[in-house]
């Protein structure tokens, strides 16, 4: 009869000296020594407020919240994740996420900027909801939400519709971010072309027109309608449209943009900002034999001043297949009596590789003859050194990196000896 009460007695027992439960720990996140909370309780002390910001974002997307959400004084604020690994920049891709989206606007506005610090790969988790921030109240989130999208680039295609509704705005900036955004995107945003067509038709002045035929060039479709548009802009009477319908020619890839391009550099009158577009353009587009002679005249002539030849010769590069033409250009170019114009065809010749050994003679006489005059010339020597490597290993070659050696600029001839080491590995 006195069993039940002893065992309930020795139940008890055990309940009263059994062990106390221990206490969770803490899984916060620390950095350098110092839990996230000893971060956020330093960053509201003057003398430790700067190393806060720092670390906080290693700390993750907490670390994140707590430097958006402090008191910024009226300004965005800002946070700097260029120190943060890889592994470091997927935890606070979250909360920038939701910063997008937070009630501060000063919060939002700065969301567009820390996202596109973020590698490509973790800036697509965004897109969605930079997406939604196109509607937002605030026209400078709207706007710095579209530049992010444009910088995104083609996996941004969901935002086509809302940023051509955003070229329809009264507001001019927020217009041209979505604009430049959806020429960034590329052909899948040819919905936007007629809108484009339209807009360039009605447009009052160069400021309002320039833009269109470069975002018209970056989507691409070559189509009855575009091309008679890109041609129009490229003989338009601003020269900032016909400047950027040159460039947009470029992005085309057609080889109905290669006769329109050469009249630009054939053309005296033509402005030499818009001349050294319609050459790269020609250089974008590839190998054309149309397009040699007008380079090579353009590369030649020293009344352009190294900008407009430098472009020529860049084009070159890209367009005569053979080189046959660009080297006799590039030769006569390592003859020039401005620093500049040297520097740039010694890059040039450094270009074609193993193409360029016919050049070799010539980079020697620069190393050799340019060595008591000033700065530009010692840059321009060692550009000939760097095109004597990226020729390659060969006697004539191994014969002017020698007498390079012994130059009197010291990064010239270290890079001389460096480039002869490589040669015998």
């Amino acid at each position: 009869m006195f069993r039940r009460p002893i065992a309930i007695l020795c139940l008890l027992t055990l309940q009263l000296f059994a062990e106390e439960p221990k206490p969770a720990v803490s899984k916060e996140r620390a950095y350098e020594g110092r839990t996230l909370s000893e971060w956020i309780t330093a960053l509201n002390k003057q003398e430790s407020r700067f190393d806060a910001e720092a670390a906080l974002p290693h700390c993750g997307a907490d670390g994140v919240r707590a430097l958006l959400h402090r008191d910024h004084h009226g300004v965005v604020p800002s946070i700097d994740l260029s120190q943060l690994k890889d592994a470091e920049l997927t935890t606070v891709v979250p909360a920038l996420v939701e910063a997008l989206i937070d009630k501060d606007v000063l919060v939002r506005r700065g969301a567009p900027s820390w996202i596109e610090q973020l590698p490509p790969a973790l800036r697509k988790a965004a897109i969605s909801t930079l997406i939604k921030a196109l509607s937002d109240v605030d026209i400078p989130v709207r706007r710095l939400a579209a530049e992010t999208l444009g910088h995104i680039g083609a996996d941004s295609k969901a935002a086509v519709p809302q940023l051509i509704q955003l070229m329809q705005q009264e507001d001019r900036d927020l217009r041209g971010a979505a604009m430049g955004a959806l020429g960034e995107i590329g052909p899948a945003a040819k919905d936007a072309v007629p809108l484009l067509i339209e807009q360039f038709r009605n447009a009052k002045n160069d400021f309002e027109r320039c833009s269109i035929p470069l975002v018209l060039g970056k989507i691409g479709p070559v189509t009855p309608e575009v091309m008679p548009t890109m041609l129009a802009a490229l003989k338009s009477p601003g020269m900032n449209t016909r400047k950027f319908a040159a460039e947009g020619l470029g992005f085309m890839h057609t080889i109905e943009a290669v006769a329109p391009l050469v009249a630009v550099l054939k053309d005296p009158n033509e402005q030499p900002h818009v001349r050294n577009s319609a050459a790269q353009a020609l250089g974008k587009l590839g190998p054309s034999k149309e397009a040699i002679e007008p380079l090579a005249a353009m590369a030649r002539n020293k009344k352009f001043d190294w900008e407009g030849r430098g472009a020529a010769m860049d084009a070159l590069v890209l367009v005569d297949a053979d080189a046959t033409t660009a080297l006799a250009v590039f030769q006569e170019n390592l003859a020039d009596p401005d620093p500049l114009v040297l520097i740039h065809t010694a890059d040039c010749v450094g270009a074609l590789g193993r193409r360029g050994k016919p050049a070799v003679p010539a980079l020697s006489k620069v190393l050799l003859a340019n060595r008591d005059k000033g700065e530009g010339f010692s840059t321009a020597r060692l550009q000939a050194v760097q095109a004597l490597g990226n020729i390659g290993a060969d006697e004539e070659v191994i014969q002017a990196l020698k007498s390079a050696t012994t130059d009197p600029d010291g990064i010239v001839s270290r890079v001389a000896k460096e480039t002869l080491h490589k040669f015998k590995k």
